[in-house]
């Protein structure tokens, strides 16, 4: 939160990357490699000039080409940047490359087409090789609180993916799975946290979907 003492802890600014080729056509994207769209530059381009007033002293991504672009174009390339494999989106197995309704067809007949429980969409694989949230979202903190550490009184800036800000959100306490379904996480969204290495805290989110409040505002305190 913004009363903490900014010298003891790490700013870290978490952005969605820009929107990729398989977002436009509706495909379980996952590890798959794509670049952005001409419109998912300018998605970040028009976040890079949101947060046109923040100096950043490291940036990070994940190693896949639309987190790698959405840094490069946040920092102008001012900034040498770091890849970590660890951030990776969410890997789906088999349905990475498909459409996503073959995904939500092969859920809906593991249920009978009723509700999946939270505590399975937090658990549950649905399929073999399939990465479950709870997976994803301990390996992404673990290299969030080695950036975190190793930037102790500086801003970061970390290039990230959807279901992974999703994940983080949840696990932080902020919703339920079920309060941020697909799409609520938008291209070129962002959160902002700070960290001493071990614990985070939110400060604010912009271009968040959430039990159909949209927050946009920096400063929003969740």
């Amino acid at each position: 939160m913004d009363n903490l003492d900014s010298k003891e802890y790490c700013t870290i600014y978490l952005v969605r990357h820009g929107e990729s080729e398989d977002n436009v056509n509706s495909i379980v994207a996952g590890h798959r490699d794509r670049p952005l769209t001409a419109h998912g530059r300018d998605q970040i381009a028009r976040t890079r000039d949101r947060l046109k007033d923040i100096i950043f002293d490291a940036v990070y991504s994940s190693d896949l080409q639309r987190t790698q672009e959405t840094a490069q174009i946040l920092t102008e390339k001012k900034l040498a940047l770091k890849t970590k494999e660890a951030l990776r989106e969410r890997f789906w197995g088999r349905f990475e490359g498909k459409h996503s309704s073959e995904f939500r067809d092969h859920v809906n007949q593991l249920y009978g087409g009723k509700q999946v429980s939270e505590r399975d969409m937090w658990y549950t694989t649905y399929d073999a090789g399939i990465e479950t949230y709870d997976e994803m979202v301990t390996r992404a903190l673990v290299i969030l609180r080695e950036i975190a550490a190793a930037n102790i009184g500086k801003t970061v800036l970390v290039a990230f993916h959807g279901a992974c800000i999703r994940s983080l959100l949840v696990r932080f306490g902020i919703g339920k799975m079920m309060d941020f379904p697909p799409g609520s996480i938008k291209n070129g969204a962002h959160v902002r946290l700070m960290s001493d290495g071990v614990e985070f805290f939110i400060c604010d989110v912009v271009g968040i979907h959430k039990e159909g409040k949209v927050y946009v505002r920096n400063g929003h305190k969740v």
